[in-house]
Order: structure tokens, then C-alpha cells, then sequence
């Protein structure tokens, strides 16, 4: 019988024969920790190297693709479409209009001015200012020429321009519309002013209504209803008077809008045609402006200048009209 101590396993009896191994001392121990642990980290180090030279290189390519993008976009894509600042309400036919770049095939409605545009008046011509939050217009007299630097600045290149702009509470009044003419600028806080550049250079501001700051360079001077000023280079500013029917407003009144009557109230109409004028309105009593307000018309527009067309509806009624040019008044009393 075979001994029950005596493992039949040949590998274990082999291992029995060899006996005990000794294992390392500390010393030995920790050499090999360390080398095994510097190993690790060499290689650690090594596939992070690798890891951020990728994204390095993705990144640089995708940096690269953009720029690629964006020169292509820059040098062969489609331009941006111009900002509306207005619409032609009269003299279109006679009004030229250099067209700043739109997209390719891209068209424009024949009214509509855009930032960029450069126009050329013939015989005068009248624009309504879109986007201003209210009612504003543009005149531009017969010769006059002009360019849309910005939604809020024109540069006067010749002629006149006349600006209308009605004054409210909630307009853009910490962006008004300036207008730049031969190095001098010129805003307006519910104003109705005519800009003047002179073939000679010079530069003529005159404010039929509310009030304007006129800046040359660091100097600049603030015109109220009434007013006048010339800027000439190397001189002094030139202020003076100027008469609400003064001749120089022919052509503005010329462009008036033409005034809505039927079913209208005559103290309205009677308003809006002093504001147009920038006359001042007077009643000679309350009894006179309470029948005015009463009162309500009937009748087709009129397009004339605002004076006759005060003296024209009140033709129709038991009041009349003074116009006052000088002082810039019309003052309606009885019949």
C-alpha cells in the first residue's frame, strides 16, 4: 500500500525535494518597486505625449479649416445685404441712386436706399427715414448729392439736404441722424434744419424748428429755432436770423407731403400743417380753438406749400388765418 503521506502528484513531490524558497530581502524588494513604478510612469508619460500631440494636431486643423472657411468666405462668398435706412416717396424719376454691393442676384425694390448708397437728385427729390421709431423725412433740393455713410450718418456731397425729424420722448435720441458736410457735423434733438454745402466749401446751417449742434473739428456751436450759421474754413462761425418763409424753404415746401382732410379734425390738420412749416399756432381765443377742434373736414388732400394750404382749409370754414413769417407764427381767429 502506498504511504497516505506520500503525495502521488508528481509536481508536488518535486517541489518537496527542492524545498523552501527564500524571497527577497527589503532592500531588493523596493529597487524592484521603484524600477517597475519608473517604468510605469516613463510609459504614462510617453501616451500622454502622444494623446495632447493629437489634439494639438486636431486643433491645429481645425483652426486651420476655419481660417480657410473664413478666407473663402471673405474673398468668394456672397456680400452681406445693406442696411434699409429709407424709401423715395417723391421725385424718383429723377433721382439717381449708386447702389452699394448686394449678394449676387440679389435685387433691390427701385424706392428703397440702403447704407452705402450714393444719390444724385436731378430736380429734388424726398425720402421717408425708416427704423427711426418717428416720423422722418429727407429732402434733397435740385443738384444735391449724398451718400448713406451708416444707419445714422450722411455725408451731404453737394446741394442741400433738408431733415425733418419729429420730436419724441421715446425716439432714438441717443443716436440721432447726422449729417456730415465738408468736415462739419451736424445732429439734431426734434429738429427740422436745412444743410448747405457751398461750391466754394463753405457750410450753411439753418433751423426752421426745434434745435441742432453743429461741430466743426473740436469747436461746435448749438442753433435754436430760427437760427442761422456759415463755416468757412479758417474762419470764424458766421450766425445770423432766418425767417420761417424765408425763399431758401421754397423747395423744401415743395416736397411737403401732400396733407390728409376727410374726416379729419381741423385743429389737427391745422397742426400738422404749422409743424410742417415750423410755424407756431396761435388761436385768438378759446372759443376759436375749441371750434377748431369741433370742426371736422371733408375734402381731397392738398399737396401745397404749408402756408396756403392753412389759408386753403380754412377757406371752407368761419375762420381765417394770419401768417406771420417773420415771427413764425399763424394765428387763426373769426371770420
Amino acid at each position: 500500500m502506498n504511504d497516505p503521506q506520500e503525495p502521488l502528484d508528481p509536481v508536488a513531490r518535486l517541489l518537496r525535494e527542492a524545498g523552501r524558497r527564500t524571497g527577497p530581502s527589503p532592500e531588493a524588494f523596493d529597487r524592484i518597486r521603484a524600477q517597475v513604478h519608473a517604468e510605469w510612469r516613463s510609459g504614462l508619460a510617453h501616451r500622454r505625449r502622444v494623446r495632447w500631440m493629437a489634439m494639438a494636431a486636431s486643433v491645429v486643423v481645425l483652426v486651420a479649416g476655419g481660417l480657410w472657411t473664413f478666407a473663402l468666405r471673405d474673398v468668394s462668398g456672397p456680400a452681406s445685404m445693406p442696411v434699409r435706412v429709407a424709401h423715395v416717396v417723391q421725385g424718383a424719376s429723377s433721382l439717381t441712386v449708386e447702389r452699394a454691393p448686394r449678394p449676387t442676384g440679389a435685387t433691390s425694390p427701385a424706392d428703397e436706399i440702403a447704407v452705402g448708397d450714393r444719390l444724385v437728385s436731378a430736380a429734388g427729390a424726398a425720402l421717408a427715414l425708416d427704423g427711426r421709431g418717428v416720423a422722418a423725412s429727407l429732402r434733397l433740393s435740385p443738384g444735391a448729392s449724398a451718400r448713406w455713410r451708416s444707419a445714422d450718418e450722411i455725408e451731404l456731397l453737394a446741394g442741400s439736404a433738408y431733415l425733418s425729424v419729429a420730436h419724441d420722448a421715446t425716439s432714438r435720441a441717443a443716436d440721432p441722424l447726422v449729417i456730415e458736410a465738408g468736415g462739419v457735423r451736424i445732429a439734431h434733438l426734434g429738429t427740422q434744419y436745412l444743410a448747405t454745402l457751398r461750391p466754394d466749401g463753405a457750410v450753411v446751417v439753418a433751423v426752421r424748428d426745434g434745435r441742432v449742434r453743429v461741430e466743426r473739428g473740436p469747436d461746435g456751436v448749438t442753433l435754436d429755432r430760427g437760427e442761422q450759421v456759415r463755416l468757412r474754413a479758417g474762419s470764424a462761425p458766421e450766425r445770423g436770423g432766418i425767417d420761417v418763409d424765408d425763399e431758401r424753404w421754397a423747395w423744401v415746401d415743395a416736397l411737403a407731403p401732400a396733407v390728409q382732410i376727410a374726416g379729419r379734425s381741423l385743429l389737427v390738420v391745422l397742426q400738422e400743417l404749422a409743424a410742417e412749416g415750423g410755424y407756431e399756432l396761435a388761436f385768438a381765443d378759446a372759443a376759436v380753438e375749441r371750434e377748431a377742434a369741433t370742426a371736422t373736414l371733408e375734402g381731397p388732400e392738398l399737396k401745397l406749400p404749408p402756408d396756403r394750404a392753412v389759408q386753403r382749409v380754412l377757406s371752407t370754414t368761419l375762420l381765417r388765418a394770419e401768417v406771420d413769417g417773420a415771427a413764425g407764427r399763424i394765428t387763426v381767429r373769426q371770420r
